[in-house]
């Protein structure tokens, strides 16, 4: 089932995602990743052998085609694609609810396709549970890594353990985040999904210790709907402004910790900062949510704080500020936890056996039906 795409390149499946104009064309980024300039996220690709269908994929497409699909909505312009490779590719692997959902309608309505994979980390909201409840046999195999949402898609949406396998970890790129023996002359705070950072500021005002959020434009909640301030009236000391991905790196190897304030919920918002964080040797301050299971252990390699609760908070950063001891012992831990458990070769080993199984299983289905 292989063939060349519209590049000359043979592949064996397609990766679905929901935008892609914002990073370099991939020949730049490999070479960005190369320089370590840039985390690697080409390993899965390389090892399923995944044509990444997005943004960019469509504006190199030449021609009156290229023209005419890039005139479409992003998914429909991936169901188009995913129709007109359907017999030359093994595998679809759709990453999130939003690119999944339209995917298993298009996979029901096709008498042959390829094997449907989801990436998944929040099935239980209900305008996705719902859909994906619906339309659950257009994918044949779900990924889900938070630990309760992984329970979700078992215990609510019926799916089977074969359907939805377990055991599978978030990944870190652990060479491009690596510890540094700088010990930290700030903080900071990354990310921008499911963040409190109306707490995180009334927790650090009367500290005065320097610190920069990363997360975007934070100062409205129309540029961040999770900022539930307007801005305006910051601390002294505290900086907001995104940061590319070696930027990134640099703020946290002049950062003694990492806080990360997040609102309620029962999916793990935050890991990939706190694995970031762990990689490069930092521990961090975590609201303690339901979601938020399995890689943060307090006082081990984390400290857990109440949900809004700015004393708590406070108190649990000038712990660790005035305990540089602490801090590297914690940040030791989850280096140590991450090269264990949440490098990118178990993610491509058990994302690589999900994929097998599910083209498997596809085509012993089409097999049967012939016969």
């Amino acid at each position: 089932m292989h063939t060349a795409g519209h590049s000359g390149a043979r592949r064996r499946g397609l990766e679905l995602v929901r935008a892609g104009l914002d990073r370099p064309p991939e020949a730049i980024l490999r070479q960005l990743i190369a320089s370590d300039e840039r985390p690697d996220v080409y390993s899965l690709n390389d090892a399923l052998g995944l044509t990444c269908i997005d943004e960019q994929y469509f504006a190199s497409i030449p021609g009156l085609r290229g023209r005419l699909v890039r005139r479409l909505p992003l998914v429909v312009a991936q169901a188009v694609e995913v129709v007109r490779a359907r017999s030359d590719v093994d595998v679809v692997i759709s990453w999130s609810e939003a690119v999944a959902v339209p995917m298993a309608l298009l996979m029901l309505l096709l008498p042959r396709r390829p094997a449907h994979v989801g990436i998944f980390s929040w099935l239980s909201s209900p305008k996705k549970a719902w859909p994906l409840w619906l339309l659950k046999d257009g994918i044949d195999r779900f990924v889900v890594h938070p630990p309760l949402q992984h329970r979700f898609a078992i215990e609510r949406l019926g799916l089977s353990p074969e359907q939805a396998p377990g055991g599978l970890r978030w990944w870190v790129d652990t060479k491009f985040w690596r510890p540094t023996d700088n010990t930290g002359a700030m903080i900071c705070c990354v990310g921008r999904e499911m963040r409190d950072y109306s707490t995180f500021i009334e927790a650090i005002r009367p500290l005065g210790i320097p610190c920069h959020i990363a997360a975007g434009a934070v100062t409205t909640k129309a540029s961040n709907p999770w900022l539930r301030t307007d801005g305006r009236d910051l601390p002294a000391g505290l900086s907001l402004g995104t940061k590319s991905p070696d930027q990134l790196r640099e703020l946290y190897r002049h950062s003694r910790f990492v806080v990360i304030p997040l609102l309620s919920s029962d999916t793990d918002n935050g890991i990939t900062t706190a694995l970031e964080a762990f990689a490069m040797g930092r521990p961090v301050i975590c609201t303690d949510t339901p979601g938020q299971v399995g890689v943060l252990e307090h006082g081990v390699n984390c400290l857990r704080v109440p949900p809004e609760d700015p004393l708590a908070l406070r108190q649990a950063i000038e712990r660790l500020w005035s305990d540089p001891v602490l801090c590297f012992q914690m940040g030791r831990a989850g280096r140590e936890l991450v090269e264990r458990r949440h490098n990118i070769q178990q993610w491509v080993d058990g994302v690589g056996t999900v994929v097998a199984s599910a083209i498997a299983s596809r085509c012993d289905q089409a097999a049967q039906s012939v016969a």
